[in-house]
């Protein structure tokens, strides 16, 4: 959410004062708005309409990359680490909620590292890996790899 939407919901909250016939000037200023900090992120991709892959890495990782690319550079030789990540390193608990499938890319982006979001296998595996302390979603969608023919993911 921008600053535009913002905006947008700060004139909603006084065009609905006013239709009320509360007429007196008082702020109607969000509360968010008024913290003394402030940030801004761009998660546009590399490469042409961002899909969540590339928007997600933006957001966990603070680096830009190509669509399709989970959390690594456009070319997946460069692994970027994310936000949960170092929080982990620094001795916090880690969570991560999804609606989605756990291997899904906008999830994946804070536990793992694929060149490409099609990889569910692979990045599967690495949410094991990760120390996470908790792991709550839509399942996943090949745990035993598209062949199934692979050690189930659930058994790691």
């Amino acid at each position: 959410m921008g600053a535009v939407e913002r905006n947008a919901a700060e004139l909603y909250l006084a065009g609905m004062r006013q239709s009320k016939g509360d007429d007196s000037p008082r702020d109607s200023q969000l509360v968010m708005n008024s913290f003394p900090a402030q940030g801004e992120i761009q998660t546009n991709s590399q490469s042409g309409v961002t899909d969540s892959a590339a928007a997600g890495s933006a957001l966990a990782t603070g680096h830009k990359t190509t669509n399709g690319t989970v959390a690594m550079d456009g070319d997946g030789k460069i692994k970027y680490d994310s936000i949960a990540k170092l929080a982990k390193g620094d001795g916090m608990k880690v969570g991560i909620v999804t609606s989605a499938f756990l291997e899904d890319a906008t999830p994946a982006v804070f536990y793992a590292h694929a060149p490409k979001r099609t990889q569910h296998y692979d990045i599967a595996l690495q949410l094991s890996e990760s120390g996470f302390d908790y792991f709550g979603g839509g399942g996943f969608r090949n745990p035993s790899g598209k062949d199934k023919k692979q050690k189930s993911v659930l058994d790691q």
